[in-house]
């Protein structure tokens, strides 16, 4: 990382709380965080890893809002993609920016700005991100600075992280393993709607949804068309397509992960 040329270091304090299906008032738990202005959205992403205590890693994306309030997950899912911050990799290869690089000053962002993490694409945490303030300060005592390296300042906040995972509650996830129809639900809206595949994910293939005994169940609901091969590409029937675009709207909405 190349050292900084100027003499003076400009530090950004957030404040980050819970939203949406997760929300906590923010006088009952927030965190404090501040980096100076060549830090990464990754460091930025670890600082909030640490913060609310969690242990597993998962993925992760930054939605750069500014001065527009989210109250819904589908301005999320319409952000432009020069405004979203991906892991980077073979993860986001999408036209995102790229959170190992892209740094807190590039983004532009200016003091009331707002941004969103989203973390876990399961469970869905979803972190509201205040700019609190931007403030400058000499770098000539502060040597990680002055080593080209971020500057990290001491977490504060108010109110107990949750758990990453509840044991008293189920995961999204966990029931899902245990629901057939939710299985079919998700996988129908994924074929249907190619923007939730990865980039460069292989097409399912008829012999795909056999291998997790999926093929019966969705011939029986005529969900996917006949097929002469198992190796063939799975084709949706009309019915399946209208149902998996519903899903997706419900989950654009917030209605399907909270169901």
């Amino acid at each position: 990382m190349p050292k900084p040329k100027s003499d003076t270091i400009t530090l950004y304090r957030l404040k980050v709380s819970l939203d949406f299906h997760r929300k906590v008032p923010m006088n009952k738990l927030h965190r404090i965080i501040e980096l100076s202005e060549n830090a990464t959205f990754e460091d930025l992403h670890n600082q909030i890893f640490e913060a609310f205590e969690r242990f597993d890693p998962h993925m992760y994306r930054f939605y750069l809002t500014r001065n527009k309030k989210v109250t819904g997950m589908r301005a999320l899912y319409d952000c432009p993609d020069k405004d979203i911050v991906g892991m980077g990799g073979e993860y986001d290869e999408k036209s995102y920016q790229d959170a190992t690089t892209y740094r807190l000053q590039d983004a532009n962002l200016k003091e009331k700005d707002l941004l969103y993490y989203w973390f876990d694409f399961g469970d869905d945490w979803i972190h509201r991100i205040r700019v609190e303030k931007i403030s400058s300060f000499p770098t000539r005592y502060i040597e990680d600075y002055r080593a080209g390296e971020p500057v990290v300042g001491e977490i504060r906040g108010i109110g107990e992280a949750p758990p990453q995972y509840d044991d008293e509650e189920e995961s999204v996830w966990q029931q899902v393993d245990e629901n057939p129809e939710a299985q079919i639900g998700i996988l129908v809206m994924s074929l249907a709607n190619p923007e939730l595949q990865m980039l460069g994910e292989k097409q399912m293939t008829y012999r795909d949804l056999l291998d997790v005994d999926m093929l019966e169940p969705m011939l029986d609901n005529k969900l996917i068309m006949p097929f002469a091969d198992l190796d063939n590409a799975i084709q949706l029937t009309p019915l399946a397509i209208e149902k998996g675009k519903a899903l997706f709207e419900m989950m654009k909405n917030g209605e399907f992960i909270n169901q």
